[in-house]
């Protein structure tokens, strides 16, 4: 029976590691004998470096997890580089597979590029010739796929494997499945991946051409919502909230008056502290039950488990996402820097103003946040993780905001709105076409129940958060989560690009702080 051995640094890569290793262990039949993980129980009195080349002498290939971290990592006490430390697991691990022979799959997480030659020791440079595989967060799915079927190993004969998989409906059961039975299944599903969604890498992304320019959209508003929607209400354009539909200004004492009547009383406020600022949105105090219930549809287990938190406070939050212009005088007032999302591919051609401002990174999210402070004398900030989802659900404990439906959000956000796109369950048709092939204006979706805009969808938000795998532990009181040297933060909301599990409220992702994406950007709050 096929052995795998993965190698990853668990301040590198551990959240990705673990969502690997989840989906491997479908396509073996003894998970704890035939996966090599973790390996740090070794006996006492025993040579490492001869235990860790048996345990990998075992195996048939070695995954080589590789993220923004694996290779300049640090040594605590040296300061020197751990991959050029001959006692380095890591090292120890893929220099013994390369010695051997073994197949060594280098696994690049989210747009991390391949180590060069000349940046490895001896024994490790035989990995640059190696053919990688991208794993990135929003093509996952496929990604394992992609990596699966490309193992030159013996998984995809293995009939528990399939059956185990089609049976639960797993994230990769149709995908693999076709792969193994019919190549026209296979030139199907890939004909989907190549018209559909991005490649598997950004490098080579074009974006295709919209096929409605967003001025001519006009107001947009769904008459079809669920039961339960917040906005059941909603039925003409003379409705108090209409004016939202186009993301133009609305009276504040007609949308608390229509928040009260549906029962969700708030005291709602705009406000801006400076011409360049963004405009706020007064949200209220409150207490709400975060993450996600063991049964909802999607749900993965780091939304999990569910605890009250308390938002003893009230809080500004930015009403729309930092747009483009908003960065621009962040810039040209030197509290930004131009070249920070110039370097990730700028607005990609898509326009700036009032779209979204995209590849900028966590911390230049925090450069822009610390010139607000400085220029207003107010402390502007990210949400933490815990307010963000307060914000989202503004009072509703459904899947969406909306609702339990990603369809009937259709008025609500810029995502899912291509045809075809892939759920656990397998293939489903999202019918939210708007005609809107990248980022959106802000504004041009309806707000929640507190007024807020884009907060599903249209590009990812940074939060505050540093990534840790379960709520165990966490704070109650809105306060963020932060690690000693953070290797991951927390995204979320979705983007315009997602498949529809991601735009649900308790949906967390994460991201290196130093990346910049196409998809992913920000919104600033403000302590009261």
């Amino acid at each position: 029976m096929a052995k795998i051995f993965i190698s990853y640094r668990r301040d590198d890569s551990e959240y990705q590691t673990d969502r690997l290793h989840r989906e491997l262990k479908q396509y073996v039949q003894n998970p704890k004998e035939d996966i090599f993980i973790d390996v740090d129980n070794i006996p006492f009195g025993v040579d490492f470096v001869s235990h860790l080349d048996g345990i990998v002498s075992q195996c048939e290939a070695l995954l080589a997890l590789i993220g923004p971290r694996w290779l300049e990592a640090k040594h605590p006490e040296t300061g020197l580089r751990r991959i050029d430390d001959p006692q380095d697991f890591v090292r120890i691990e893929i220099a013994s597979a390369l010695k051997r022979g073994i197949p060594v799959v280098p696994v690049l997480l989210d747009g991390t590029p391949p180590p060069a030659a000349e940046d490895l020791p001896d024994d490790l440079k035989p990995l640059a010739r190696r053919y990688a595989v991208p794993l990135q967060r929003l093509t996952f799915d496929a990604d394992v796929g992609r990596l699966i079927s490309g193992l030159p190993i013996d998984l995809k004969t293995n009939g528990k494997k399939v059956e185990a998989r089609t049976k639960r409906g797993g994230k990769l059961g149709l995908i693999v499945a076709g792969l193994a039975l019919l190549s026209v299944t296979a030139i199907g599903v890939w004909w989907l991946f190549d018209n559909q969604f991005w490649d598997w890498g950004e490098a080579d992304y074009q974006p295709p051409t919209p096929e409605v320019a967003d001025e001519d959209l006009g107001p947009r508003i769904d008459t079809t919502l669920g039961s339960g929607s917040l906005y059941d209400a909603v039925e003409t354009p003379k409705d108090p909230l209409s004016d939202l539909i186009t993301g133009e200004s609305v009276d504040p004492a007609s949308l608390a008056a229509f928040a009260t009547e549906l029962g969700y009383p708030i005291e709602q406020r705009v406000f801006q502290d400076c011409d360049d600022c963004p405009q706020m949105t007064v949200i209220p105090a409150g207490s709400f039950l975060m993450g996600s219930p063991p049964g909802e549809t999607n749900r993965d287990t780091n939304e999990g488990p569910q605890r009250t938190v308390e938002i003893g406070y009230q809080l500004a939050v930015g009403k729309y996402e930092t747009t483009w212009a908003e960065w621009d005088a962040c810039v040209a007032d030197g509290g930004c820097s131009k070249s920070a999302p110039d370097n990730g591919g700028g607005d990609e051609g898509w326009g700036k103003g009032s779209r979204p401002v995209i590849n900028v990174s966590w911390e230049e999210a925090q450069a822009y946040a610390r010139w607000m402070s400085q220029k207003t004398g107010k402390r502007y900030r990210l949400l933490t993780e815990a307010e963000w989802e307060y914000a989202v659900r503004a009072g509703t404990s459904s899947a969406y905001f909306w609702g339990d439906e990603a369809n009937s959000g259709c008025a609500f956000m810029n995502g899912a709105d291509v045809t075809a796109k892939r759920s656990n369950s397998g293939w489903t048709t999202v019918t939210c076409d708007d005609g809107v092939r990248n980022t959106a204006a802000v504004g041009k979706y309806l707000a929640n129940a507190f007024g807020l805009h884009d907060m599903i969808g249209n590009v990812w938000e940074w939060t505050e958060d540093c990534y840790v795998n379960s709520y165990s532990g966490a704070p109650t009181d809105g306060s963020a989560r932060d690690t000693r040297d953070c290797a991951q933060r927390i995204v979320r909301g979705g983007a315009w690009n997602v498949y529809p599990k991601h735009l649900r409220s308790a949906d967390r992702q994460t991201e290196a702080p130093l990346t910049r994406r196409i998809d992913t950007g920000f919104r600033v709050a403000r302590s009261l």
